[in-house]
């Protein structure tokens, strides 16, 4: 026996979509929506996926962070796809972030230092920043020194991240 589709069937549930649509727009579940203007079903953009780190809050390294690197950051959450990277280029992280190019850059080495992304090339030639998983942060930070325990909860041990170029900078006396 061949299977023939109700067309009458099918659309009935297509008009009864369409009042449960204008009714309640997420009645499915999924994205589409009855756009009263058109005429039809249209769907929505995508919210921007972004993944805020707890730990960065519950070690308190947002604490030790400049405004300006908190900035970077959510504009690299911003711009990441769903596993963590993202090829933006640093013009348009700082825009995002509104941030000038040297202060960008001087946050994305303070993130850098926090073990907060990991920046490297890849073999075509492209730069790519990827945000590490919160567990691999304490891990490094834990080999670095920069993260002690004081009854069972991390501490998260300040030190200067651009402490080097500062002493560079520095003019010897004399």
């Amino acid at each position: 026996m061949i299977k023939t589709r109700d067309y009458q069937y099918e659309h009935k549930l297509d008009i009864e979509g369409r009042i449960l649509a204008k009714d309640i727009p997420e009645t499915n579940g999924s994205d589409w929506y009855y756009d009263e203007t058109i005429g039809e079903f249209t769907q929505k953009k995508p919210e921007p996926f972004i993944l805020t780190k707890r730990e960065i809050y519950d070690l308190g390294i947002n604490n030790f962070l400049s405004q300006s690197a908190m900035l970077v950051l959510l504009a690299i959450e911003y711009k990441a796809n769903r596993w963590r990277n993202t090829r933006a280029r640093n013009k348009i992280i700082f825009e995002i972030a509104n941030v000038k190019e040297k202060t960008g850059k001087l946050a994305l080495r303070e993130l850098e230092f926090y073990n907060i992304i990991k920046r490297r090339r890849l073999p075509d030639g492209q730069r790519i920043i990827t945000l590490l998983r919160g567990e691999t942060t304490i891990k490094k930070l834990k080999e670095e020194g920069k993260l002690a325990y004081h009854d069972n909860k991390p501490i998260l041990i300040k030190n200067e991240p651009l402490e080097k170029e500062r002493e560079k900078r520095k003019k010897p006396k004399g």
